[in-house]
């Protein structure tokens, strides 16, 4: 499982410290904590992703580690570090469509994909899978009573990933057999009159469409 160490810029580094031993003896529990002073560590991001709210703000970077920031009087301060990862991290993304969530994923070069709660820093779930994702979108389907929110991924390989959100797996895949190709970028487009679409671009050029539907079939609902 991956861990996570909290990282805290503030100077008040003795404050920190009494606060963390109370709460290790009240609990039990060891938490890993890492200080750092007026130099940083270095931190070259390749992704970027930002809740919804604007509160939080989450970077991967080439070494795999993970840093979380929020707003303090106008600026951005780091809050947490999260290792876990070994190899850069190549996409990070929410797990729902929702402002108010906690959760989100982070993928990196290797293919391992990590389940994370922003509000502690718990690392809960994580998997390794043969795909190299690039971009992870959040997107849910509401049809009726039957209400799916999946992780539609795209990267190095030919086909749209569609993951599920609690456990990692997979719930199923957008596949072509016309031409065949990596998708370099695609948006899925919804209306309350027609079923949810997943339009793709491929990296030649090549425009290809999805219509999702009958998904409570394909997930086994």
């Amino acid at each position: 499982m991956a861990t996570c160490r909290i990282i805290d810029t503030c100077n008040e580094s003795c404050y920190l410290k009494e606060q963390t031993m109370a709460a290790t003896s009240q609990s039990g529990l060891a938490v890993a904590i890492a200080l750092w002073g007026r130099k940083p560590p270095k931190h070259r991001i390749n992704c970027l992703q930002c809740f919804d709210d604007g509160a939080t703000i989450i970077t991967g970077a080439d070494d795999g580690v993970l840093i979380l920031w929020e707003k303090c009087d106008g600026n951005l301060q780091a809050k947490m570090m999260l290792l876990g990862h070994e190899a850069p991290i190549t996409a990070l993304s929410a797990t729902d469509t929702a402002s108010n969530l906690t959760r989100f994923v982070s993928a990196s070069a290797d293919g391992q994909l990590t389940l994370w709660d922003s509000s502690d820093g718990r690392s809960i779930d994580n998997t390794f899978m043969s795909h190299i994702h690039r971009r992870i979108v959040p997107h849910r389907t509401t049809n009726g009573s039957f209400s799916m929110c999946g992780l539609y991924c795209i990267g190095d390989y030919a086909e749209v990933v569609v993951i599920d959100t609690q456990d990692l797996n997979i719930l199923f895949t957008l596949n072509s057999r016309v031409e065949p190709d990596w998708i370099a970028a695609f948006t899925i487009v919804s209306h309350s009159d027609i079923q949810d679409t997943v339009i793709g671009m491929t990296t030649c050029g090549m425009i290809k469409s999805w219509v999702l539907f009958d998904l409570d079939k394909k997930v086994g609902f």
